[in-house]
């Protein structure tokens, strides 16, 4: 599975409330190396980088990548969310695009969790 593209709707954190990473390679490609071959024309970045000035929002952009990860790979999510969480209390919407195997695939959800008034989490 490669992730493509994905963006988060409703993290107070960031500009607009939304997040977006766009790992396709825009740039004509000589280096194979840098990109994979999806299928030509397409080409998927191989590493990408996260550069600010301390409390910039680095730490918290790779903890919304690894939620992403684990949503589109089909994993639990609850380690994600808690009273400290980056994700609490929040209504989210994600759209990510992505290539397992041979084929395309473009996932919406729209998910969060509360802190009920028992110290419990709700789904929402």
């Amino acid at each position: 599975m490669r992730l493509l593209k994905a963006t988060l709707d409703g993290i107070n954190l960031f500009k607009d409330g939304r997040f977006d990473i766009d790992l396709f390679a825009s740039d004509r490609v000589v280096d194979d190396q840098s990109v994979t071959e999806l299928e030509k024309p397409v080409y998927s970045q191989n590493l990408i980088g996260f550069a600010g000035i301390n409390a910039s929002g680095k730490t918290s952009a790779l903890r919304i990548v690894a939620l992403i990860l684990d949503i589109v790979a089909g994993k639990p999510i609850s380690s994600h969310f808690g009273t400290e969480s980056l994700f609490y209390n929040q209504s989210l919407s994600l759209r990510a695009l992505f290539k397992h195997e041979e084929s395309y695939y473009l996932l919406h959800s729209d998910f969060g969790y509360t802190l009920n008034d028992d110290g419990t989490f709700a789904e929402s």
